[in-house]
């Protein structure tokens, strides 16, 4: 996946936000060695802490909200 982000020049790529924070370690790890934004994507985990494990996980884990998810899911 980012092989083809980095040959295509994108900036980030978007994947669903996994729950598993050793996973989130290590996307962001292969995130910050391609210099490529791993952009989570939630849809009915979306809430206000949903992205709190990514972020802590990797500076470069990012969000990609969809705000219909965010109200859609469960508060």
């Amino acid at each position: 996946m980012f092989n083809v982000a980095e040959a295509l020049g994108c900036t980030h790529t978007t994947l669903e936000l996994p729950e598993d924070v050793a996973q989130l370690q290590r996307v962001g790890a292969f995130a910050e060695k391609r210099k490529v934004f791993a952009a989570y994507h939630t849809h009915l985990q979306g809430s206000m802490t949903a992205f709190d494990q990514a972020f802590a996980a990797s500076k470069a884990n990012m969000a990609n909200i969809d705000l219909g998810h965010y109200v859609a899911g469960p508060v």
